[in-house]
């Protein structure tokens, strides 16, 4: 099965398509399809809440360290599921030919 990388950069600010964008995500790997949900610039604050669905579904959630040291949120805890990622770890998924990547 082919997996998923999914890339969310807008905050909630931006208009509904965030929560579209999680909720097709949270859809996605509804199916069995292996999900991951990389949260970077100004959609790490979504880890505030958002990620019930998402985590629920089965997806995996990674939260750019760097952006949230930035936005001012490295200190809020996460959902359980997610986990703080360097940009190194999904570097690997961005370079991979089997991997879908879809940015936000």
């Amino acid at each position: 099965m082919t997996r998923h990388l999914l890339v969310a950069s807008r905050g909630a600010w931006s208009g509904p398509g965030v929560d579209r964008f999680l909720a097709d995500a949270a859809a996605l790997a509804g199916t069995g399809a292996p999900v991951t949900v990389l949260l970077v610039a100004d959609a790490v604050p979504l880890i505030a809440g958002g990620m019930a669905e998402l985590l629920a579904a089965g997806a995996e959630v990674l939260v750019d360290r760097f952006a949230a040291a930035q936005r001012g949120v490295a200190g809020l805890p996460l959902p359980d599921g997610a986990r703080w990622a360097d940009l190194t770890e999904p570097a690997g998924l961005f370079l991979d030919p089997a991997v879908k990547v879809v940015w936000h």
